[in-house]
């Protein structure tokens, strides 16, 4: 499961490309997200590629939606090249379904070591992600209570008060006492 709008740096044509490589010929991607006028290009490319009918865009995915398809994947695979927090796998991790991910930008972070990582620029790495997924050998659970306490409003408040503490410090060059 893929749930990202199709856009550019969300990485879909490696992902489809990657599909062509996996051991299961029967395994099937599910994409989700608004599709931007991009989903026809996409759905061609998967049918060159031999693997249109593997391929299915379920659209928009009302949020309530979302953990009953999180606990029912095999896994959610996370091949963007860019993302600025990426709640879609910390949404799975929280419903306790594997993730693969791409290890770029803040993803590493915020997912830590529950994640399975590859470069999303590498579609052979992208489709060895995809076997580890489907053959269970990737991190799964539900991360522990802990792991969530970063990810409170009282944590960005607190996260938000030492940057800008941090910010007039260097300007004024005295730092700002953060409560």
């Amino acid at each position: 499961f893929y749930p990202a709008n199709i856009w550019p740096h969300k990485n879909h044509e490696r992902l489809v490309d990657a599909l062509t490589r996996v051991e299961d010929r029967e395994l099937a991607l599910v994409l989700s997200g608004q599709d931007h006028g991009k989903l026809p290009a996409l759905l061609e490319r998967a049918r060159a590629a031999g693997v249109g009918d593997r391929v299915m865009h379920a659209g928009y995915v009302e949020r309530a939606q979302l953990p009953a398809i999180y606990r029912r994947a095999t896994g959610v695979i996370f091949p963007s090249l860019f993302e600025g927090l990426g709640i879609p796998p910390l949404e799975a991790q929280a419903c306790g379904c594997p993730v693969a991910a791409a290890r770029v930008a803040s993803l590493p972070e915020v997912l830590g070591e529950r994640a399975l990582w590859f470069d999303p620029r590498d579609t052979d790495a992208i489709a060895g992600a995809i076997d580890a997924l489907a053959a269970g050998r990737a991190p799964g659970g539900t991360p522990p209570e802990s792991f969530w306490s970063r990810f409170t409003w009282e944590a960005a408040a607190a996260d938000h008060r030492r940057a800008y503490a941090l910010a007039a410090g260097q300007r004024s060059g005295t730092r700002m006492a953060v409560r």
